[in-house]
């Protein structure tokens, strides 16, 4: 599937937009870093295949794995309560643990709700999420910064994503709003919805056009995504 790469995102505090590396500077500054008790980890997502898709996210160092685990879920990846792990050093950290785990694998395995990000991560820490173990999304996750801050409501706090990519309908070149394909391993096709209505091929998968590294793949039409 052919993407167009996004090199602007927007801060979600000063609603200004920066280059993707530019922006952590940006936050560190605009954030009001080192005001504050609590312990945060400023973490920047990015799509391991699809790096035009990345946020930046501020996450209380007390947090577990499976509190990051939900938050990826919501935003880019839940549609059909696929499995999911997280690889830190070599070790996995799964959605569905059991002790059983441990039976096939030489590698340590742990249950993601029970790992707290502060055990596991540092500054520097490069690791990966999957989603979906059939059709897998990929994620790279990188730990820029850790700083104190004021407290805040949540867990997780979006600071930063890219702009979402503008696609044109294939058809009149209007916006597109959908994106239509035989299959997910078929060449797709970008059309608006008068067009959509067009198509007689009752076949054919329809998906929704968001801002994720999963459009396309699997059920995935974005649902979740309130941000």
């Amino acid at each position: 599937m052919a993407r167009t790469a996004a090199t602007k995102g927007t801060c979600y505090i000063c609603k200004k937009e920066f280059g993707k590396t530019a922006i952590k500077n940006h936050l560190l500054k605009c954030n009001s870093v080192g005001e504050g008790q609590i312990k945060y980890l400023l973490i920047k997502v990015e799509g391991f295949y699809h790096k035009e898709y990345w946020l930046y996210l501020q996450i209380k160092e007390n947090s577990t794995l499976g509190d990051l685990d939900c938050f990826l879920r919501n935003i880019w990846l839940e549609c059909c309560g696929h499995l999911s792990a997280f690889e830190i050093e070599g070790d996995s950290y799964e959605s569905d643990f059991s002790e059983d785990s441990y039976s096939w694998s030489e590698r340590e395995v742990a249950d993601m709700n029970k790992t707290k990000l502060k055990d596991v991560l540092s500054v520097g820490s490069v690791f990966k999420h999957d989603y979906d173990f059939g059709s897998t999304t990929t994620l790279k996750l990188t730990v820029m910064e850790k700083y104190s801050g004021d407290s805040t409501k949540k867990e997780i706090t979006l600071l930063a994503r890219n702009v979402m990519n503008n696609y044109i309908c294939e058809e009149c070149g209007e916006k597109a709003t959908k994106i239509v394909m035989d299959d997910e391993w078929s060449e797709s096709k970008y059309v608006c919805e008068d067009c959509l209505e067009k198509c007689d091929d009752e076949e054919m998968n329809v998906f929704s056009i968001t801002n994720s590294p999963r459009m396309g793949v699997c059920g995935y039409n974005g649902e979740n995504d309130h941000y």
